[in-house]
């Protein structure tokens, strides 16, 4: 209630609707599930991690490579208090993403009655490395090998030396 005197010097109250707006305290980017190496056309999912936010419908959240932006994502809560959400985007890594920077911004869109410029609050960057088949081939054919050479060692039978004379001929002719 909003107790003020008119013009008349009579006491009135009035309801007023009460708006608070903050802007995110942190955003953060990682990987769901992923720590480990991330090989070209596998999907990955990555999330923006804003915290403290309200309301967070007001919220866009945009996901970049570099200076591109990937996709935007707002929320569907309702709530007016400040709240943590967290954003996801699916991305399949090609070749031309190895040693590229993906990072997220989120922007406060509160409208004429907000300020001017939206706060925007973005996230530290990932780098990203992309391993392409090939090199995936080269690690699963180094795994093997190294298989097969301590049965070779250990058991000493004709037949294993012939097996690694021959993966070691399709590696060499998949490396051309």
């Amino acid at each position: 209630m909003c107790y003020y005197n008119n013009d008349a010097g009579d006491q009135c109250c009035s309801a007023l609707n009460l708006s608070i707006y903050q802007p995110p305290e942190s955003v953060s980017i990682s990987f769901v599930n992923h720590t480990e190496m991330m090989f070209e056309n596998q999907q990955y999912t990555l999330q923006c991690s804003v915290q403290n936010v309200a309301p967070v419908q007001s919220l866009t959240v945009t996901f970049y490579r570099g200076n591109t932006a990937l996709g935007h994502l707002q929320s569907r809560s309702e709530q007016m208090k400040p709240v943590s959400e967290t954003f996801t985007l699916n991305i399949t890594p090609s070749r031309e993403d190895d040693g590229s920077q993906y990072w997220c911004e989120t922007k406060l869109e509160l409208g004429p009655a907000g300020p001017q410029s939206p706060p925007v609050v973005t996230s530290e960057s990932v780098n990203v490395t992309v391993y392409c088949e090939h090199k995936r081939m080269n690690i699963s054919f180094r795994l093997y090998l190294c298989h097969f050479l301590f049965f070779a060692f250990i058991k000493k039978r004709h037949f294993y030396y012939t097996l690694i004379q021959i993966l070691y001929r399709v590696q060499q002719k998949s490396n051309k």
